[in-house]
């Protein structure tokens, strides 16, 4: 039997795959398929694609996706080949067991990241009265001028692990009014958008826009009314305003937190 040839007895025909012809090939991933005990070597490109355009989106780099998966830079570059199909299962493993998390969380502190999300959770609580010096101060940072660059949109990257810090002090002040008038007239001049504006799945994503003016109220208005009508399944909401459920969900948090403040003032 030549090296070239099927390696199954009585068959010359050439080796197609794992040694077997491409009939041979055929019976034997059919056989294995009706046990349930067959796993291709190849997966289909699609879903390892969108993933990366996901945590791309999120802002995590091609280093971070190369250290996250341990993968080559090439091998992210072929997969935008026109025409191309298939991965092999590692790749597929690899790049599809990375969660979808924003690019603080998944990047190593020092890393550096897109800062858009950063900007956005600034610019935010300023229009909530927490400007430049209050922020400074919470993070235990001396230079209270650190931030400008960010505020202004200079700066296009921010370390993972400040982004990170951000991220938790605006989970955590962005139902509560600040103290700074300043920082208030501040963004509201420059059209800044209120942190509930914002889709916390989305802020991090620099395609992604606020819920805008006037838009804003009645997308409240709404969810608060569909609340209200005894409408209480989250699925339901979603469906009727157009939404993710999460996002539904966390909005009814928001402004249930909101009226559990208003009500304790």
């Amino acid at each position: 039997m030549s090296a070239n040839e099927c390696r199954r007895d009585g068959c010359i025909s050439p080796a197609h795959a794992r040694g077997l012809c491409a009939n041979h090939h055929k019976q034997w991933v059919h056989r294995l398929r009706a046990y349930g005990r067959f796993a291709s070597e190849r997966c289909p490109i699609e879903a390892p694609i969108e993933r990366v355009r996901q945590l791309r989106a999120v802002g995590v780099g091609l280093r971070q996706l190369q250290e996250l998966t341990g993968l080559p830079r090439v091998t992210f570059a072929k997969l935008e080949k026109p025409g191309r199909q298939w991965v092999s299962r590692r790749t597929y493993e690899l790049i599809m067991g990375i969660p979808a998390a924003p690019a603080y969380v998944l990047a190593s502190p020092e890393a550096f990241i897109d800062s858009t999300g950063t900007t956005r959770r600034l610019r935010a609580l300023a229009r909530v009265g927490y400007g430049g010096p209050q922020i400074t101060e919470m993070l235990g940072i001396d230079d209270r001028g650190r931030f400008c660059d960010l505020y202004s949109g200079r700066a296009k990257h921010i370390k993972a692990g400040r982004a990170m810090e951000v991220a938790v002090l605006f989970k955590r002040l962005e139902l509560t009014e600040g103290p700074s008038r300043i920082a208030r007239d501040r963004a509201i001049k420059k059209g800044w958008p209120l942190p509930l504006q914002w889709d916390e799945d989305t802020i991090d994503d620099p395609a992604a826009k606020p819920i805008e003016g006037s838009n804003y109220s009645p997308f409240k208005e709404r969810l608060e009314e569909l609340h209200d009508m005894g409408i209480r399944d989250v699925n339901e909401i979603a469906e009727r305003l157009d939404q993710k459920p999460e996002s539904v969900k966390r909005q009814l948090e928001r402004i249930k937190a909101a009226s559990n403040k208003d009500s304790a003032a």
